[in-house]
């Protein structure tokens, strides 16, 4: 329901923008757009770090279980991305696309999602994948993909 409803609005807005004023304008409009949408990510990370950071500090190992966890989460997602890109006989481009698609997953609507059916705990997880994946991407981009690339063949 939290995600339908934004979705429908945003529909009838964007419909809207171009009736009253044109497609030029709502590309112009559309290019803001993103920023808007990265500040309220970083408003949820923020404030869901905030609400657990009392339990973090008094059980500091919430934090490291929590990257373990996650961790774990990538190389599984990972190992059965390249599986199926080897049975699927993609192409390296086409096998990192999957590989990374799958690492790099919808992080503002799993937020959404848990902020608005979870615990804190769970929206803290979520809000800390980001921190972990920019370091792991570029692992897998620079050290895992030339060996990839020799695997796929």
């Amino acid at each position: 329901m939290f995600i339908i409803i934004p979705l429908i609005l945003g529909y009838i807005i964007r419909k809207y923008i171009i009736k009253q004023y044109g497609l030029k304008t709502f590309n112009e409009i559309k290019t803001i757009l993103p920023s808007f949408s990265a500040t309220g990510v970083l408003l949820i990370i923020f404030v869901s770090v905030l609400k657990v950071s009392d339990k973090i500090a008094h059980h500091p190992i919430l934090f490291i279980n929590v990257g373990l966890t996650l961790f774990l989460y990538f190389i599984i997602q990972t190992i059965i991305s390249i599986i199926i890109a080897k049975i699927l006989n993609l192409k390296y481009e086409n096998a990192m696309i999957l590989i990374l698609g799958a690492t790099a997953s919808s992080q503002a609507i799993s937020l959404s999602v848990a902020a608005t059916n979870f615990t804190e705990m769970t929206v803290f997880v979520l809000s800390f994948k980001p921190v972990l994946q920019v370091g792991y991407i570029l692992f897998l981009i620079y050290y895992i993909g030339p060996k990839l690339k020799k695997f796929l063949i």
